[in-house]
C-alpha cells in the first residue's frame, strides 16, 4: 500500500492580498483616468484660445480689406441666431439687410465671412457683438466713432 504524501505548501496570493492588489490598481486606474481628463480639458482651453486669437487676427484682417462707399474700414455683422427677419440663422454668413445694415448688433461669430472653424473645442458657436456704427459699410468706422460695446481683456 502506497501512502501519498501531503503536497507541499502552496506558494501563491491569499485572497487578502489579491483584494489589496486589486485596490491600489484601481486607485492607480481612477488617477491616470483623471489626469487624462484634465488633460483633455487642457488642450480644449488651448485650442478655443487659438480659435480666439485667429478670430481677432481675421476680424482685423476683414477691416483692413473691406472698405466702406466713404473709403473706410467695417466689421463684419453678426450671423444671427434665431429665424426672425432677414437672413438664415447659424449658417456662419453675417446677415445685413437690404440697407447694408446689420440685422442684429449680437449673434454667433460668421465664421464662414471669416474662413473660421464652425465651432470650437467644445463644439459651441463663438459669440460675437458689435456696434452697428462699425460694421456700417456705407459709412465705415475711424478710431473716433462713438462705441456701445466695452471690450474686456479676460
Amino acid at each position: 500500500m502506497m501512502f501519498l504524501r501531503p503536497p507541499p505548501s502552496a506558494k501563491g496570493f491569499t485572497l487578502t492580498e489579491l483584494a489589496i492588489v486589486l485596490v491600489i490598481v484601481s486607485l492607480l486606474a481612477g488617477g491616470l483616468i483623471m489626469s487624462l481628463s484634465s488633460q483633455y480639458d487642457l488642450q480644449a482651453q488651448k485650442d478655443t484660445q487659438k480659435l480666439l486669437g485667429d478670430a481677432t487676427d481675421a476680424l482685423v484682417g476683414f477691416a483692413g480689406s473691406h472698405t466702406a462707399v466713404e473709403g473706410l474700414p467695417y466689421l463684419p455683422c453678426p450671423d444671427k441666431t434665431t429665424a426672425v427677419g432677414l437672413g438664415t440663422p447659424n449658417d456662419g454668413q453675417e446677415d445685413r439687410d437690404a440697407a447694408g445694415a446689420c440685422v442684429t448688433d449680437n449673434g454667433n461669430l460668421p465664421w464662414l465671412t471669416l474662413g473660421l472653424p464652425a465651432n470650437d473645442a467644445w463644439n459651441s458657436h463663438i459669440r460675437y457683438a458689435v456696434t452697428r456704427a462699425f460694421a456700417n459699410n456705407v459709412t465705415g468706422f475711424t478710431l473716433t466713432t462713438l462705441r456701445t460695446l466695452r471690450v474686456c481683456p479676460d
